[in-house]
C-alpha cells in the first residue's frame, strides 16, 4: 500500500514558524502515514474482508481562521468523496490535529477520527449513489424558470429531505464503526430516538411549507445531532429490516450505553458489513417500518402527496396498516384493493417482468428490487395455490404501477412504498 502525504497549503512552513523542528515535522508525517495504514487495514481487511486500497492520499492543510478561533467546529480530518478515485481514497488532515499530534506524541486521540473517515471511504459506493441522486436534483433545479416556481420548491423540499436521511445514514455508519472498533462511548443529551423523531417531524413540516411557497431555511441542528443519535437509529433500521437479529441489536446498544463492551469481533463485523450494504432507499424503508416511535409514516406520506399533487388520506391510512405487526392477509388484501382497485392481469405482468429484468436495468439501486420481484414472480408462475398466487399478483401489481401511493418517479423515495408492500407480501407467503 502506497500512502502519500501532501502539503497542499503550506502547513510545513506554518509549523516551522510555530517553532517545530524539521525532525518533528518528519516524525509527524511518518506518524500520520502509519495511522492511515493501520486504520485502513482494520476497516477494509479485518472488519470487511476486502482488499486494501492500492493508494491512500492524505493532504495536510491549514485550519481556517474561524476554526482556530473556535467559531466553528475545529475539523481534525475529513474524507473527500468527490476527489477520491475508486482505489485512491483522499483524506485531509488539518493543522490543529498535526499540532496536537506533535505536542502529545500520541496517535490515540486521532485514531477514532481516522477510523471514522476510513469508514466513509469504505462506504464510498453508497455515498456516491446518494451524491449522484442529489446532484441530479440540483442540476434540474438550475434549469427551472420563473414559470416553474412550484417545481423548484418541490425539488428543494425533496433535496433537503434526502440530505437529512443520507446524513443520518452515512454518519450512522461512520460513528457506529468508530465506537465499535474503539470500544468507546457516545455522550448523550436527551434520548436519541426522541431527538431523531423531533428532527424528522421538523424536516417534514419545513419541507411541506417549502412546497407551499415558504422559503424559510431548514434548521440544521440535525447535522450535529446525527453524530450522537445516528448510530442508534441505524441499529434500529438494520434490525427492522431483518439484517441483524434483535439479540445482536440489543448487545450493540448495551455495549455503547452501559459502558461495558459485550460484542465479539465476529459480531462487530456482522453489524458493520450490514451497515455498509445499506442504501439510502433501504435506510428510508427501514425508518418507515419503524413507524410512529421513530419516523411517523402519515406525515411522510402527506409530504409525498404534496410532491405529486395528490394525497388520499384513506389510501395512506390503508398503507400505514402494512407497517404494523402482525402481518394479516386480510389487511394486505384490503389495502391493495383500497389503493390499487384491481390487479394487473398475469399476461401483462409477464411483459412488465421481462422489461424490468432487462440487463439494461443494471443500476445498483435496482438490485434489492430485482431480488424481491423475482421471488414474487416465481411464486406467481410456479405455485399451485390460488391464494398464494393472488398475494404475489397483488404485490407485483403494486410494484409495476408507476402511480401507486408514492409515485415511482420521485427521486430517492419513489420505491420505498413498493419495498414495504413486497416485504409484507413475502412475509405472508413465507408464513403460509
Amino acid at each position: 500500500m502506497n500512502i502519500i502525504i501532501k502539503d497542499t497549503q503550506g502547513l510545513g512552513i506554518a509549523l516551522e514558524m510555530a517553532g517545530y523542528t524539521q525532525e518533528e515535522r518528519i516524525w509527524a508525517r511518518n506518524a500520520i502515514r502509519e495511522l492511515f495504514r493501520r486504520t485502513s487495514e482494520i476497516v477494509f481487511h479485518e472488519v470487511l474482508g476486502r482488499s486494501l486500497p492500492e493508494t491512500i492520499v492524505v493532504n495536510t492543510a491549514l485550519n481556517d481562521n474561524d476554526e482556530l478561533k473556535g467559531e466553528t467546529a475545529a475539523t481534525l480530518a475529513s474524507y473527500n468523496l468527490i476527489l477520491s478515485k475508486q482505489d485512491h481514497p483522499l483524506f485531509t488532515v488539518k493543522e490543529i490535529s498535526v499540532k496536537k499530534l506533535l505536542d502529545s506524541k500520541d496517535l490515540k486521540f486521532f485514531e477514532g477520527t481516522a477510523i471514522h473517515e476510513m469508514f466513509h471511504a469504505a462506504d464510498r459506493q453508497m455515498l456516491f449513489n446518494s451524491y449522484q441522486l442529489t446532484h441530479s436534483l440540483q442540476s434540474r433545479m438550475g434549469h427551472y424558470g420563473v414559470f416553474e416556481q412550484h417545481q423548484l420548491s418541490q425539488s428543494q423540499a425533496l433535496l433537503q429531505t434526502l440530505l437529512m436521511f443520507d446524513h443520518y445514514r452515512a454518519e450512522g455508519v461512520a460513528v457506529l464503526g468508530e465506537n465499535l472498533l474503539m470500544k468507546t462511548l457516545i455522550s448523550y443529551e436527551g434520548h436519541p430516538v426522541e431527538n431523531f423523531r423531533d428532527n424528522f417531524l421538523g424536516l417534514i413540516i419545513n419541507s411541506c411549507a417549502k412546497i407551499d411557497g415558504d422559503n424559510n431555511d431548514l434548521d440544521t441542528d440535525f447535522m450535529d445531532d446525527a453524530y450522537h443519535d445516528a448510530p442508534f437509529i441505524l441499529l434500529l433500521v438494520l434490525y427492522k429490516l431483518g439484517v441483524i437479529s434483535q439479540e445482536l441489536t440489543q448487545k450493540a446498544v448495551d455495549s455503547i450505553v452501559d459502558k461495558c463492551f459485550k460484542l465479539t469481533d465476529e459480531e462487530v463485523q456482522t453489524i458493520m458489513k450490514a451497515a455498509l450494504n445499506l442504501s439510502l432507499s433501504g435506510f428510508i424503508h427501514g425508518l418507515m417500518l419503524l413507524g410512529k416511535e421513530v419516523a411517523p409514516i402519515m406525515p411522510f406520506l402527506y409530504f409525498c402527496g404534496k410532491l405529486q399533487f395528490d394525497f388520499d388520506k384513506s389510501n395512506a391510512e390503508a398503507f400505514a396498516q402494512l407497517t404494523k405487526q402482525p402481518e394479516s392477509v386480510d389487511v394486505f388484501h384490503a389495502a391493495m384493493d383500497q389503493i390499487m382497485g384491481c390487479c394487473i392481469p398475469e399476461a401483462e405482468l409477464d411483459n412488465h417482468f421481462q422489461n424490468f429484468m432487462n440487463p439494461a436495468n443494471s443500476d445498483s439501486s435496482y438490485a434489492e428490487l430485482k431480488e424481491k420481484v423475482s421471488s414474487l414472480y416465481s411464486i406467481l408462475k410456479r405455485d399451485t395455490d390460488s391464494h398464494r398466487k393472488q398475494l404475489a399478483q397483488w404485490a407485483l401489481t403494486y410494484f409495476f404501477d408507476d402511480e401507486d401511493l408514492i409515485h415511482d418517479e420521485i427521486d430517492g423515495i419513489g420505491f420505498v412504498d413498493d419495498l414495504i408492500v413486497m416485504d409484507y407480501a413475502l412475509k405472508l407467503l413465507h408464513a403460509t
